[in-house]
C-alpha cells in the first residue's frame, strides 16, 4: 500500500509593533511534502519533517538600545489536531545584542507565548537583521487523513 501525505505549512507572518519598535519584517514560506510507502500491515510513519535552519528571517527596526520581546503563536486555517508545529531560533542575525531564548524547539499553540528577546545595539543603524527561524512538523501518522493542511505563524514584537 502506498501512503502519500502532503503537509503545506504556509508561514504567512505578521508583525505587530508597540512602543519604540518602528518596523518588523518576517520573510519565509514553507511547503513540506511527505511521501512514504507502507509495505507491511501495522507499520506507521513516525518521522518528523524539518525545514531549513533559516526558513524564516526576522528583521526588527527600533530606537537604539531598545529592548524587544518576540512572541509566537499559530492560527490554523485547515489543520489536523494530531499534527503539531514547532519552532526555534537558530541564530542571532546581525546588529542586535545578546538575544536570549528561542534556541530550543517550542510547540506552537493558538495563544501567544514568549519566543525570544533582545535589544538593538548600533546607534547608526538601529536594527537587527536576519534572525533565522527553523520549523518542525511532528505527529505525522497514517491515521492523519491524506490532504493539504495550512496554518499561519504569527509573530508579535513588543518594546516597553
Amino acid at each position: 500500500m502506498k501512503y502519500f501525505l502532503i503537509i503545506c505549512s504556509s508561514l504567512w507572518v505578521s508583525g505587530y509593533t508597540y512602543g519604540q519598535i518602528k518596523s518588523v519584517t518576517v520573510t519565509g514560506s514553507w511547503s513540506a511534502s511527505v511521501t512514504t510507502t507502507i509495505t507491511e500491515a501495522g507499520l506507521n510513519y513516525t518521522g518528523n519533517v524539518t525545514s531549513a535552519s533559516d526558513q524564516s528571517l526576522i528583521d526588527i527596526s527600533a530606537q537604539n538600545n531598545d529592548p524587544y520581546t518576540v512572541t509566537i503563536q499559530k492560527q490554523d486555517t485547515d489543520w489536523n489536531s494530531n499534527v503539531t508545529v514547532w519552532a526555534r531560533r537558530t541564530g542571532v542575525g546581525t546588529g542586535g545584542t545578546a538575544i536570549s531564548g528561542g534556541v530550543d524547539y517550542i510547540q506552537l499553540i493558538a495563544s501567544a507565548q514568549f519566543f525570544f528577546s533582545g535589544a538593538i545595539a548600533q546607534p547608526a543603524d538601529p536594527r537587527v537583521v536576519g534572525i533565522p527561524i527553523q520549523y518542525e512538523i511532528r505527529g505525522l501518522s497514517v491515521l492523519v487523513p491524506v490532504k493539504s493542511y495550512s496554518t499561519t505563524i504569527i509573530y508579535t514584537v513588543t518594546s516597553p
